[in-house]
């Protein structure tokens, strides 16, 4: 957990008490400005992956990823087709160790029917198989496979599966951009408008969005039951989704065609059913593409608690985010950057719990912010600064291309990866580009302790950081006094180091006191505990019977068995204090204790058996009430076992170590077998030692041939 916001509201006034838990005070610099961002790293250079022959090459759904200890680029490349041509683009993946130096690409799929990159969408379940999607003359085609660490993919199937043919309407059918993912159980869904062409630009309303999914995990597809649903209650265009847990995912749609509508809309599948159609955003969604009221700035991902966080580039050309929790829908919307290009391309990545909004911020740039604690970094981060060449964000007839920036959006080995086009305005040509950057973490924490909670008296607080790249300094902040206030900066060293500070704690009965520890590395990246919270209170007494316990389970009658009691002075005075020990109802010893605050003892006594009925006995032991204790449930405990006084020497029979109420030949040949045996031989059997002198020997078998043929 990162820093909270610098002026933090009262969370409300405790009476009497209680203290006022405001928040703590965010530590600054020397300098007084805020620590909450990381140290900003420098900027990136890209690696050429590919030239192509379109700038719109790795446009929109996820097209990069980690995987079997490679980083995986897939893109389209060729022409766009003709009236009289055939289709002529080609999908391709390629590979990398190092993010730098990549392999020749290898083709996937050719003929495709459009040189643009929303056609290919390639990511990772959660199963870490490998889903590739694309679209060609209105069919949408599916391949699972596994990633190989030399770059080769092992595909479940050996040819593609066709999800969905719209052709069967001829010429007036069509298809917009799809949008693929793999819920929590692998299993693959698709959505994927289907619109009347060309009638979606005169009116747009004669649009419908459908949802697929798989009925199978294993790579083959078949729709599953109620599958194709069409989700909303109007006409869309434009689609996302995201995978949440246990089966469930969240679908978002729109139409981007202002002022019809631009409001982003959703539905949860809960795994079972779908919920009601809900309102994501009061915004509306910048057109991007006039002849397909189309728009490729939008993104979004979940985190393990089911939260989904949506950016999406609006009308005004602000970079707009809103968040959705599974408690309590979607919040406000907050505007991350404003005044930006209609070029934007804003890309998750969520690593660590740290969401980044990554968008192209100008023609030679890209940025990011981060998002911790329910708070966005006040100014953008430069992470790409092109210096020879233009990122692709030309104008085209029918508008401002998008799209062209990707992300990872989940880290899976700590590095960030980047993808984006550059302009090659001397050949015309693109040329893909992959960065990767390895932010830099903040410290981990663990083991938040303190040593006491009562009032008026020293407590230390502690804490253990570790951090790998070194840690550098932690401050505590407490509101013990009242009001919040941070001791002075203490330095760390090494990558593990405790934090111990002692305060000595508000005098009221009572009152709750907050406190937080705050620590950095040597890289300046801050993190803290969160407030966390004790409540005062009054010294007391009290003892505990903690443990009650025999050292056998069969005793013969007349004979002892060793008795092991373990009492605790858990409360703040020294005490002395007898335990009674009871074998059912009868006194079986009194022992007296002498324990000091926080201690603990046992003792052992030898329970003489004469006198006892045979049968089983319940040992339970009873300490005093001291004077003051008013916490007596625990002053007794029994034993869970009870032990069995019988006839001396019946220690076994036809089931070996198993009392049958005589004692005979399959008793001797029993302690026969376990002659000269003792507590720390490993077949030590403690029953087999009648007389209870820690050892099996022809003691213990005389006093089973004494008492033979007895019967209880």
């Amino acid at each position: 957990m990162f820093w909270k916001a610098v002026a933090r509201s009262m969370l409300g006034l405790l009476v009497l008490s209680t203290l006022t838990l405001a928040f703590p005070i965010q530590p600054v610099k020397a300098d007084g400005t805020s620590q909450i961002n990381e140290q900003q790293p420098s900027p990136i250079n890209g690696n050429v992956v590919a030239t192509v022959t379109s700038f719109e090459a790795i446009r929109w759904q996820e097209k990069t990823l980690f995987a079997a200890e490679r980083y995986w680029l897939f893109y389209i490349d060729g022409d766009y087709p003709t009236e009289s041509s055939s289709p002529t683009s080609t999908m391709y993946y390629t590979t990398s160790t190092d993010g730098v130096s990549w392999a020749s690409p290898t083709a996937l799929a050719s003929g495709l029917d459009e040189n643009s990159g929303e056609n290919v969408q390639a990511f990772l379940s959660n199963s870490g198989y490998l889903q590739v999607f694309y679209r060609s003359n209105n069919e949408l085609f599916y391949r699972m496979g596994s990633p190989n660490s030399d770059g080769s993919v092992t595909w479940a199937t050996p040819s593609w599966q066709l999800v969905f043919n719209a052709n069967s309407g001829g010429e007036a059918s069509g298809t917009c951009d799809f949008f693929a993912t793999a819920d929590s159980n692998n299993y693959p869904w698709v959505s994927w408008g289907y619109v009347q062409e060309p009638i979606r630009l005169i009116n747009p309303s004669d649009t419908k969005m459908y949802v697929w999914k798989d009925a199978f995990n294993n790579g083959t597809w078949q729709t599953a039951s109620g599958f194709p649903y069409n989700v909303g209650t109007g006409n869309y265009t434009n689609d996302l989704m995201v995978p949440l847990s246990n089966g469930q995912n969240y679908v978002m749609y729109f139409l981007d065609n202002p002022p019809l509508s631009g409001q982003i809309y959703g539905e949860l599948w809960n795994g079972t059913a779908w919920g009601p159609q809900e309102t994501c955003t009061t915004s509306q969604v910048y057109e991007q593409y006039v002849w397909g009221h189309e728009s490729w700035d939008r993104t979004a991902v979940a985190d393990s608690n089911n939260n989904i966080f949506l950016a999406f580039l609006s009308t005004a050309l602000n970079l707009v985010f809103v968040e959705r929790t599974m408690s309590g829908g979607w919040n406000s919307e907050t505007i991350v950057q404003s005044s930006c290009g209609d070029y934007s391309s804003p890309s998750f990545n969520l690593y660590n719990d740290n969401l980044r909004l990554f968008w192209i911020s100008n023609f030679t740039s890209i940025c990011y912010k981060k998002y911790v604690g329910g708070v966005w970094d006040t100014d953008p981060t430069l992470i790409v600064n092109e210096t020879n060449s233009q990122i692709a964000v030309g104008a085209t007839a029918f508008g401002t291309d998008d799209g062209r920036l990707n992300a990872f959006t989940m880290s899976l080995n700590g590095s960030i990866g980047l993808l984006w086009v550059n302009n090659q305005t001397v050949t015309n040509t693109g040329q893909i580009m992959f960065g990767l950057f390895q932010p830099q973490t903040a410290p981990t924490y663990s083991n938040i302790g303190l040593s006491s909670t009562v009032a008026n008296s020293p407590c230390t607080f502690s804490c253990c950081w570790t951090d790998t790249e070194g840690l550098g300094t932690f401050i505590f902040s407490t509101n013990n006094t009242g009001n919040w206030q941070n001791d002075s900066t203490v330095s760390l060293s090494g990558t593990v180091a405790w934090t111990n500070v002692t305060k000595t704690l508000n005098p009221i009965v009572g009152t709750v006191v907050g406190y937080e520890w705050f620590a950095n590395n040597t890289h300046g990246n801050w993190a803290s505990t969160g407030i966390q919270r004790l409540t005062t209170r009054a010294l007391f007494h009290d003892v505990a019977v903690t443990n009650v316990a025999s050292s056998r389970t069969v005793v013969g009658q007349g004979y002892g068995t060793d008795i092991s009691v373990t009492v605790a002075n858990q409360g703040d005075f020294p005490e002395n204090f007898n335990v009674t020990t009871y074998a059912n109802t009868t006194t079986a010893a009194a022992l007296a204790f002498s324990l000091t605050s926080g201690s603990s003892q046992s003792k052992i006594f030898v329970w003489n058996t004469t006198g006892f009925a045979y049968g089983n006995h319940t040992l339970k032991a009873v300490a005093d009430i001291v004077p003051g204790e008013t916490d007596v449930a625990d002053n007794n405990c029994t034993c869970g076992i009870p032990v069995h006084v019988g006839v001396p020497g019946d220690v076994s029979s036809t089931v070996p170590g198993v009392y049958d109420g005589v004692t005979n030949m399959k008793d001797v040949a029993y302690m026969i077998a376990l002659f000269n045996t003792r507590p720390n031989s490993p077949n030590w059997q403690p029953n087999a030692d009648v007389n209870n002198d820690g050892v099996c020997n022809i003691k213990d078998i005389a006093i089973a041939i004494h008492y033979f043929n007895q019967h209880e």
